[in-house]
């Protein structure tokens, strides 16, 4: 399920971008850094069983979006 909303939302976002002059490569680090994060939270979280482990990690990497 994980791989179908990521694999139809990723055209649908990017390409916009592009056209509208985002850098690819910056544009591609921030799709990935949401994508990680996507697969660590719920309802789809691989780590959910082992969340208090991960929540300090979500957070650098939710700053670490917010500053890309």
């Amino acid at each position: 399920m994980a791989r179908i909303i990521g694999g139809t939302a990723v055209p649908l976002v990017a390409v916009p971008l592009l056209v509208m002059g985002a850098d690819p490569i910056w544009l591609a680090v921030m799709i990935a850094m949401v994508l990680q994060t996507f697969f660590l939270t719920p309802p789809f979280g691989f780590a959910l069983f082992y969340l208090r482990g991960v929540i300090p990690f979500i957070g650098l990497q939710l700053l670490a979006v917010a500053l890309i």
